[in-house]
């Protein structure tokens, strides 16, 4: 074999071992199925909605930032968003801002709503649930970390690239909206800046959210154009999270809908509180301490006293109406739906029903079919059959399916704020049968003996045993403590009024 075959025998032999080490490095790249398979604690957790787009009702426009921290190019970016007062949205990366920290400090001084744009600029669909737990998040984290400024609940995937896998690791991260968009400039390829300026003038349109990079070769360059030219279009450029919430109150709150009418009235009766200024947390699952509000703010009203001043976890633990082993136990864990059923059950006898001659229905069909009802799930354990009856019969809550009713399915917030409607609606029949920490608290007992856990939500603990002197000891001391908490908010009430009456004096002084 000459010296010319042996070189050519040479080099096949390396592009071949080559080729195979890429292929062996591209798989191994790829998460396997298990990999890719959601955990059971992030199960029931909904994926972050997913938008291309806001309402197209009124002329707004969002200029979105990604990446690309090439310092120069970036600080005359920002120097004309901040000159021209245009309260863009960015996405930034973890990785970046720890290279450039006085561009993440310039960042934090302009009018700008900041996203997540992952750790590394990874390519998120090709990433494991617990690669993707490190990334997703790790922009903002960053940026909080070192401005210590608030962040918004956006996220926007490297190069756009997502799907229900990746949208529900960012639910889990807490993120609430996956941005894309649908108008896309290609700055980051070299770009001229009148091509840039024509490709957003050109395709402009109510809602719309365009793609530009911090420090493209010659955004900024364009940016004085794409400001002015949209503006004498007649369009207002926002924030993404402006463009999406439009005139409505919430982002995933829709006031034209009847569940939308429900949710806003529950949270200006103050059953319910918003997330936040943004968000009201509508799939969210409903925490214990959400369901004390709501419950106690019901079934007890005597109790509640001045917004804010009354510790409604409190109240529903020394009443019963959670069975909270004590004040502020688990308050974080979500609750399950059969949880959530024995609740209702319990409010409602403080109206009046499930007791004999208080239920209007009591004897009549709608009882009788509810038993019956209930009597063919096969899921409700029996010491939780009259309170789920009673809950069904009340229209309050319906069963899964014919055979099941679900009990550790996740209710979510705006269920919980329909349901908190629906019982705030129903008529005082007769006296209220519910009493401080006895039955209520046993009945919690049970079911921790029976299931060996308080809940298979989304952080479900894990308590074994102990139950019944727990509940013993409660049922003794309950009374005495809930007469005390409710001279305790009888005083602040007082003291409150008295406050109130001294303001007034003073303002009419």
């Amino acid at each position: 074999m000459n010296t010319l075959s042996t070189r050519s025998l040479t080099f096949r032999t390396f592009v071949t071992l080559s080729a195979v080490l890429v292929v062996l490095a591209v798989a191994g790249a790829r998460p396997s199925a298990a990999a890719r398979t959601v955990p059971p604690e992030a199960v029931s957790i909904p994926p972050a909605v997913t938008v291309t787009h806001g309402p197209t009702d009124r002329p707004r426009i969002a200029l979105t930032f990604d990446d690309n921290y090439q310092l120069p190019q970036a600080y005359e970016t920002l120097r004309i968003l901040t000159s021209e007062h245009v309260p863009a949205t960015m996405f930034v990366i973890g990785h970046y801002e720890d290279l450039g920290p006085d561009l993440t400090k310039q960042l934090a001084k302009g009018d700008f709503e900041i996203g997540d744009h992952t750790r590394s600029h990874a390519n998120c669909p090709t990433l494991s649930w617990r690669a993707l737990m490190i990334e997703i998040g790790a922009g903002t984290r960053t940026f909080q970390k070192a401005t210590g400024k608030t962040t918004s609940r956006l996220f926007r995937p490297p190069g756009g690239f997502t799907d229900e896998f990746v949208a529900r690791a960012a639910a889990a991260q807490g993120f609430r909206t996956v941005v894309l968009w649908d108008i896309d400039t290609k700055d980051w390829k070299g770009t001229s800046a009148a091509a840039i300026r024509n490709q957003v003038l050109s395709q402009a349109h109510n809602g719309a959210i365009v793609l530009l990079h911090l420090a493209g070769p010659h955004t900024a360059e364009a940016l004085p154009g794409i400001i002015s030219g949209l503006r004498n279009k007649g369009y207002e450029l926002v924030t993404v999270t402006d463009l999406l919430k439009g005139d409505r109150r919430f982002i995933d709150v829709d006031p034209a809908t009847a569940d939308g009418k429900t949710i806003l009235r529950m949270i200006d009766a103050g059953y319910l509180e918003p997330v936040d200024g943004d968000y009201f947390g509508s799939s969210d699952p409903v925490t214990r301490a959400q369901l004390a509000r709501a419950m106690v703010s019901v079934g007890l009203p005597a109790s509640t006293g001045d917004a804010g001043e009354i510790d409604y976890r409190a109240v529903a633990a020394s009443t019963g109406l959670l069975g909270l082993a004590s004040p502020g136990t688990y308050d974080e864990t979500p609750i399950n739906r059969l949880q959530l059923a024995q609740v209702l059950a319990r409010v409602a006898r403080t109206k009046g029903y499930g007791t004999p001659g208080g239920h209007p229905s009591a004897g009549g069909s709608v009882a009788a079919d509810a038993e019956a009802t209930v009597a063919r799930l096969t899921d409700v354990p029996a010491y939780a059959r009259a309170d789920v009856t009673l809950a069904v019969s009340l229209g309050l809550i319906s069963p899964k399916s014919e055979s099941r009713f679900g009990v550790f399915a996740l209710p979510q917030r705006r269920h919980l704020a329909i349901i908190t409607a629906r019982l705030q609606d129903l008529p005082v029949v007769g006296s209220s049968t519910l009493h401080p920490a006895s039955d209520a608290t046993t009945t919690d007992a049970s079911r921790n003996e029976v299931r060996g856990t308080i809940s298979s939500g989304l952080r479900g603990r894990v308590l074994r045993g102990g139950g019944t002197w727990i509940a013993a000891l409660l049922a003794a001391g309950g009374l005495l403590v809930s007469l005390r908490l409710r001279a305790v908010v009888s005083r602040r009430q007082h003291s409150h009024r008295q406050r109130a009456r001294a303001r007034s004096r003073r303002e009419h002084a």
